[in-house]
């Protein structure tokens, strides 16, 4: 069983997105707000919102603020 699965960005579907349109939009301006909508297998949706700061952002893997 995979893990949780990214669904939304700020309200937008990230189906047939390719991952660097998806990074843009989780990396965003800095220190606006995001709201992220996850999918955990087998059952229902969720939904994190934060503000993007990117010191923190920069510390999860694969994202890169350059």
């Amino acid at each position: 069983m995979l893990g949780d699965k990214l669904v939304r960005v700020d309200g937008v579907d990230c189906m047939g997105i390719v991952r660097d349109d998806i990074k843009r939009r989780v990396l965003g301006p800095a220190d606006s707000e995001i709201v992220l909508e996850f999918q955990r297998a087998g059952q229902s949706f969720f939904m994190v919102s934060g503000s993007r700061e990117f010191p923190l952002l920069a510390a999860v893997e694969g994202f890169s603020t350059s």
